[in-house]
């Protein structure tokens, strides 16, 4: 898998953007962020026990990171000059977590940030010797001898955590150690890859967010050390990266654990806002632009959910929260819930609101962007569709192939936001017989076999680009290895303004090949209604609706049903006696 630069797809990009117009705005400002965090944490005020620690409603359990989340998300808003009721109720809950951060089970790495953006508001609002007591114990304390990523000798963003919480604390004036910062720097430029992109262990795309987000943070504090260029130069890079992998829809990709979270979003619209400042002080305005729009789009895909259900979700899927469906062992309801309210926090605090919005990458389309080998992902956008394929997933989150399609003016899940894998390490809210499926090929008659099915067994993966432009992006994937008694599989993706077309080739030649489409059912609180003719079947969801047609084939609805944490699937076989068959998905 080869890609051109991210910077070089920008710079191609930004020749159309400057003769686009103004688009339209989207109508999302630092209030609207505000307003979101403030549903969030007033949903969590109940939760909180007599001793200032935030309880899972549902599973009744008490997270190392949960209550410092939630102190965050709450003092930001008093600072911002919301939720001036709730300052006891903020200063309780500080109180439960600073006395717990000597100990590295705790991961005291997580709360460090979070302790100081809430003292910065909390300072001035209580009692003086109620702040000595804070300060005294922090002027005490040492996190090189409690970070867990220490103790454990860790080699993952939990450094990234601990160096920014440490230099947080640095600048405001509680103590820390500037050369524990550098040397954890230091540690965590070694997962940056040529694309700016940071690699957590299994290369969960979630993650790369994470640790740019952070270090975007870490420039917004003040951090102008030893490693200032290299952390700035990873920023601009990691976060234009980031912006080409936006959808259409304004929705992060999915790649690994921790995907199809709202805090995904909220973490890259915290991102994002850096770089815009980023992109402005560098005199691009237009890239200034893109990432402003990507930020408030990014907040826009994730307010529906959370402003508008009861209770709010924290996944993109109606299943209440009580039946724990999507769920990573981590991730609980409260603890991933919470999130996203102290990363909005944090885009608000360095947001620009003088930054007008620009078209973003995904909106301009034209373009196909391949990470590097280690993150597996090929993105495509096209006259308002995007679409996402994993090369070689981590099946116990993902399944190989196309697992992403997606237009402007659907909502993100209603064709389909990531791929459904059969053995998935997260928590279903009921039991089904799990197959790995995506949109693409499965072959065999007793013993059948699909493309998703395959990751390790993937030797070599080929990426072709036939054409780029605003009206047509067509390339193709050819993966290589033992796949089920074939050399190899080739796909072929047509993206216009009408759609996909897609079509699908094996060496050697089968002419049992048959598509699978997973065609969404409910997602947990609304339903779609789904017509078919045995040459198309038309969906309709939640007031949106697409198409899915087959070329030389026919298509019908099977029994099998699945799931992944968006919604359960029926899914759909296409199939051919004569040979070559295409589907085409459409929306109008």
């Amino acid at each position: 898998m080869t890609s051109p630069d991210p910077r070089s797809i920008w710079t191609t990009l930004r020749e159309r953007a400057a003769r686009e117009p103004m688009p339209d705005p989207t109508g999302v400002t630092v209030a609207t962020y505000l307003d979101i965090a403030e549903r969030i944490v007033r949903a969590a005020v109940p939760w909180q026990d007599r001793f200032g620690a935030i309880v899972d409603p549902y599973r009744h359990f008490q997270s190392s990171t949960l209550t410092p989340r939630f102190v965050g998300a709450l003092g930001q808003l008093i600072g911002a000059g919301r939720c001036a009721d709730l300052l006891d109720v903020c200063a309780r809950s500080y109180e439960q977590v600073l006395s717990t951060i000597t100990d590295p089970r705790t991961v005291p790495e997580f709360s460090l940030k979070e302790l100081v953006l809430a003292h910065e508001a909390l300072r001035t609002r209580v009692a003086r010797e109620r702040v000595e007591r804070w300060e005294a114990h922090w002027r005490d304390y040492r996190l090189e001898c409690a970070a867990s990523c220490v103790h454990r000798n860790l080699d993952n963003n939990f450094n990234t955590f601990a160096l920014v919480g440490e230099f947080a604390r640095i600048q405001a004036g509680l103590g820390g150690d500037m050369a524990f910062v550098e040397r954890l720097i230091e540690k965590e430029m070694r997962h940056i890859d040529e694309n700016g992109m940071y690699e957590d262990p299994g290369g969960p795309l979630t993650y790369h967010v994470v640790v740019m987000q952070q270090w975007a943070l870490l420039l917004m504090l003040g951090y102008r050390g030893r490693y200032h260029a290299a952390v700035r130069d990873a920023v601009r890079r990691g976060g234009l990266a980031s912006l080409l992998m936006q959808s259409v829809t304004g929705q992060a990709p999915f790649g690994g654990r921790s995907n199809q979270f709202h805090h995904m979003e909220a973490q890259s619209a915290a991102l994002f806002e850096v770089c815009a400042r980023l992109a402005r002080d560098d005199g691009d305005a237009l890239l200034a632009g893109a990432f402003k729009r990507a930020a408030r789009r990014d907040v826009a895909l994730i307010r529906p959910w959370i402003m508008e259900m009861e209770p709010y979700r924290h996944l993109k899927q109606g299943f209440h929260p009580s039946l724990d469906h999507g769920n990573d062992a981590p991730g609980l309801y409260s603890v991933y819930g919470t999130l996203p309210a102290s990363l909005l926090g944090m885009a608000v605090r360095t947001a620009d609101e003088t930054i007008g919005e620009r078209l973003t990458p995904a909106e301009l389309g034209g373009y196909v962007f391949c990470t590097t080998p280690r993150f597996h992902q090929v993105f495509a956008h096209c006259g308002g569709w995007t679409i996402q394929v994993d090369t070689k997933a981590n099946l116990e989150k993902d399944a190989t192939g196309l697992g992403r399609v997606q237009r402007v003016g659907l909502r993100p899940e209603t064709i389909l936001a990531g791929s459904i894998p059969a053995r998935p390490n997260y928590s279903f809210a009921f039991p089904l017989p799990q197959r790995n499926v995506a949109i693409g090929p499965e072959w065999g008659a007793g013993q059948v076999c699909r493309l998703a099915d395959f990751s390790a067994e993937i030797r070599e993966v080929r990426v072709s680009r036939r054409e780029e432009s605003p009206e047509h992006v067509a390339f193709e994937i050819e993966y290589a290895g033992d796949l089920g008694g074939l050399r190899s599989v080739r796909e072929h993706y047509d993206l216009t303004p009408a759609g996909l077309r897609y079509r699908a080739e094996t060496d050697p030649a089968t002419r049992a090949l048959r598509y699978t489409v997973p065609i969404i059912e409910t997602d947990g609180d609304a339903r779609s209604e789904v017509e078919s003719d045995g040459h198309a079947i038309r969906v309709l969801y939640r007031g949106g609706s697409f198409s899915v047609t087959v070329e030389n084939g026919s298509i019908s609805l099977t029994d099998e049903r699945d799931a992944n944490r968006n919604a359960l699937y029926r899914v759909a076989l296409a199939t051919s006696s004569a040979g070559a068959m295409a589907l085409r998905i459409s929306s109008p």
